[in-house]
């Protein structure tokens, strides 16, 4: 799958790069690119979500890896400690297993609505965000905004991400 983002991406770019479909004739507004970007993190994390939360809703979420991260985010937000008993049948550090301190930057949201929903509407949040790093590589490549724009919303549509999602919550897809 990611090599299949590759190309996609290049093939693109390369495409878009001498106006090769005589897109440089349309001409998008200067913010047109930053609508574009956040409508689609808002439409991707919605749609992932509700999901995901849907999987969760119907007893479809495993103890591994769900079990585990939501009985950590729990003790992280309780204790301060990323301790698990679902990983190895005893009281251990998930650290131990993987080290991610990451999750200390995830802890502020989960403790606001400490919810294993939560953790599934930040991970597609987090993925969807990663929008804008796509942007920034056009914008390095010179790129116009409509090729900038079609490229964004075909990362978004990119079937990897969203079903990666689907299979729980795990510090990989981070």
């Amino acid at each position: 799958n990611i090599a299949v983002g590759f190309v996609m991406f290049f093939v693109t770019a390369w495409i878009c790069k001498d106006d090769k479909l005589g897109i440089e004739g349309v001409v998008l507004p200067k913010y047109s690119l930053r609508i574009t970007a956040g409508a689609g993190i808002l439409l991707f994390t919605i749609v992932v979500s509700t999901a995901c939360i849907a999987r969760y809703s119907a007893y479809m979420a495993h103890n591994f890896d769900f079990g585990i991260f939501t009985q950590m985010f729990e003790n992280m937000r309780t204790t301060g400690l990323a301790d698990t008993t679902v990983e190895r049948n005893k009281l251990m550090s998930h650290f131990g297993v993987h080290y991610s301190p990451f999750f200390y930057l995830l802890l502020p949201f989960y403790a606001l609505c400490p919810r294993p929903e939560t953790l599934l509407v930040l991970q597609a949040l987090f993925i969807a965000v990663g929008v804008i790093p796509v942007m920034l590589i056009c914008k390095h490549l010179n790129l116009s905004r409509i090729a900038t724009a079609v490229i964004s919303v075909m990362y978004l549509l990119f079937p990897a991400l969203a079903n990666g999602c689907l299979y729980d919550f795990h510090e990989n897809k981070f």
